[in-house]
């Protein structure tokens, strides 16, 4: 699930910081605590072993040895190939967000843009917005494990209703793609969006659509579907170079503070490497699953051409758009551009008259 923390940082109090430092779910606490509590180990242990088991000139070898050690770390710009990773992880994950895939418009240009009250026109809308559930469904079953076992086969996404039997029969008849994948019944991503797509042309030619524009608009969504979730896929084929996730091994070297700072910083980072992990603070998507396909369902069928009548509003005859119960809360410093007040016209028109 999705780690919520705004309201412990909503009134900018002094304890808010503090507030926030104390949680522990989805914290730099609960993802660095084993590594810092084996780091502490470990030093404890080189400490006795220090201490009681060598001699005075071994000692002095071992404190020749961490001295040169201290000096050549400061020759290693961890900050700098941190900092690069992290940036890449973070650009990646905003990527990722922004790519989710919310349905709303695309359902909405469907029950606007088809029009028709008849029973196949209404069948053709409810099936089109479908096809688009289905294809996230396909991309997500592939990239996130905890779609995965929702879903982990055809079967489970007929029985969850956004597959029909005869659809999934004529999904596994491409056996031309399996050569492609080499996975059997995944990868088939574009045949829902193609079979959307079809329909969509198909409504034009019937004229349930009533202008290419308008049919131009509905395929330029479905495209832009297409687009998110090839991005989703890129992200998850593609990974960062496994040479930056593992610099954290040298961070442990300094003290307790370097761990919690370095290793922390790399805990986050990694935490954002893959928002579609089944983490407590990755990206819900099978939340984002079913709320695309019922209020998708529920914009293109029920919502549709069931508009309220007319009115007047409050406001008609008064100008304050503002209610009595809740008075405008006007300041001293109200939102007026610096430059509002400036007067260069007529400043100009009394030189020019002056001349």
């Amino acid at each position: 699930m999705t780690i919520q923390y705004k309201h412990l940082v909503s009134t900018a109090s002094p304890s808010d910081a503090f507030n926030l430092m104390c949680q522990w779910k989805g914290s730099v606490w609960k993802a660095i605590w084993r590594g810092l509590v084996l780091w502490i180990i470990l030093y404890e242990a080189i400490s006795l072993f220090y201490t009681f088991c060598l001699t005075r000139q071994d000692k002095k070898a071992f404190r020749k040895v961490s001295l040169k050690m201290n000096e050549k770390m400061s020759y290693i710009p961890l900050e700098f190939i941190l900092g690069f990773f992290v940036s890449a992880v973070a650009k990646r994950w905003s990527d990722v967000v922004r790519n989710m895939g919310y349905l709303d418009d695309a359902a909405i240009y469907v029950g606007n843009i088809i029009s028709g009250v008849d029973e196949e026109t209404r069948k053709l809308r409810r099936t089109i917005i479908r096809y688009l559930c289905l294809t996230q469904v396909l991309v997500f079953r592939d990239i996130c494990e905890n779609v995965r076992k929702r879903f982990p086969n055809y079967d489970s996404v007929v029985k969850a209703g956004f597959l029909l039997p005869e659809e999934k029969d004529k999904l596994m008849s491409y056996s031309s793609l399996d050569k492609i994948t080499s996975l059997g019944d995944e990868g088939k991503y574009c045949i829902p969006l193609n079979w959307a797509f079809q329909y969509a042309i198909q409504a034009r030619r019937d004229g349930k659509i009533v202008t290419d524009m308008w049919c131009t608009r509905l395929t330029e969504e479905i495209k832009k579907l297409q687009n998110s979730m090839q991005t989703l896929c890129n992200y998850d084929w593609v990974k960062i170079p496994l040479a930056y996730p593992q610099l954290h091994v040298a961070f442990p070297l300094i003290t307790v503070l370097q761990y919690i700072f370095y290793v922390g910083w790399m805990k986050v980072a990694a935490g954002l490497l893959n928002p579609l992990d089944e983490r407590e603070d990755c990206l819900e998507t099978n939340f984002l699953i079913d709320r695309n396909f019922s209020t998708s369902l529920f914009i293109v069928d029920n919502a549709r051409d069931d508009l309220p009548e007319l009115k007047k509003d409050e406001f008609w005859e008064n100008d304050l758009h503002y209610s009595q119960v809740n008075p405008p809360l006007i300041t001293d410093r109200p939102l007026v551009g610096s430059a509002a007040h400036a007067r260069y016209l007529l400043t100009l028109i009394k030189v020019l008259n002056l001349q």
